[in-house]
């Protein structure tokens, strides 16, 4: 009895043995996904740089997770994918970064569509400042706006470390419109920061190029008139030279500012029409204003 016992326990081993040499087991998918941006502000372009893993010939979604709930939302960028007979991703056109405080993110894949995120690709979202010019003059008004920071914070605003005031973002973490107004100050590249005004360490810079700039009173006149030129943005404490059509009619020195105090010359002889005032320092930078010469009216 023991030993019909032991050869049915033996048969039976064996027929699963070949059941499951017989009958494939499938193993579980795999998947992989990969964006083509890991960090990056508000309107960065993010496309699918890899997916593999899935079903083959189905069809799905990915979309930046705005607030974590793994549940596509109304107004959360999307983008409509395939996979191919391999089962990898086809994912053609990008989605942008929206406007979301600074944090860690999720791009998410459904494929197919109403079963659960079968992988995810975290995006980091920076701060970023902006300035409506690159280029600007002393007495410029300049607009600073700033996406990625903090929901309803404050932000401060310097220039060339010198705070301009502050500025509160909105729930999407942007601040926009704020401005100021460039300092006397010498001609060269300067730094726009905008910065938490609790927590520093999250700020972000642009750069501003300040250029001299003259002007001339008056812009019109006669040969023998006087001219009055004042200007910003030069050189510090340099001689700068005041010229009339390319010939030199006075100097005068700029203060420690880069800035030029009224200095007056008189119109030389030339013929009717547009002519150029030039201020140069002795760095070679320099500005133009026009000066039209009319014919001088006598009684």
């Amino acid at each position: 009895m023991k030993h019909n016992r032991f050869f049915r326990i033996l048969a039976a081993a064996v027929i699963l043995a070949l059941l499951m040499i017989a009958i494939p087991i499938t193993p579980a998918l795999a998947f992989t996904f990969t964006i083509s941006a890991s960090t990056g502000p508000t309107g960065t372009p993010l496309t699918v740089a890899s997916g593999a893993g899935f079903l083959p010939g189905i069809s799905g979604h990915v979309w930046f997770d705005t607030n974590d709930n793994n549940s596509r939302d109304s107004g959360e960028p999307v983008l409509t994918v395939t996979t191919d007979s391999t089962g990898n991703l086809v994912a053609p056109g990008a989605m942008t970064v929206p406007a979301v405080p600074r944090g860690i993110y999720y791009v998410r894949v459904d494929v197919p569509d109403g079963t659960p995120v079968e992988i995810s690709a975290p995006f980091v979202v920076t701060q970023t400042v902006t300035a409506n010019v690159s280029t600007a003059n002393v007495g410029d008004t300049i607009t600073v706006s700033g996406t990625g920071f903090a929901a309803t914070v404050s932000v401060t605003i310097l220039f060339d470390g010198v705070s301009k005031g502050t500025a509160t973002t909105t729930a999407s973490g942007t601040f926009t419109g704020f401005t100021f107004i460039v300092p006397a100050t010498t001609e060269g590249y300067y730094t726009i920061k905008a910065q938490e005004t609790l927590i520093p360490t999250y700020f972000d810079t642009v750069s501003l190029t300040v250029e001299p700039d003259i002007t001339i009173n008056p812009t019109s006149g006669a040969v023998g008139d006087t001219i009055v030129v004042t200007g910003d943005g030069f050189d510090a404490s340099s001689t700068v030279t005041i010229s009339f059509e390319g010939i030199s009619q006075t100097t005068t020195t700029s203060d420690t500012n880069g800035t030029l105090t009224s200095k007056a010359f008189t119109v030389p002889a030339a013929s009717r029409g547009s002519h150029i005032v030039r201020a140069q320092d002795t760095g070679g930078n320099y500005a133009t204003a026009t000066f039209t010469v009319s014919a001088k009216i006598t009684q």
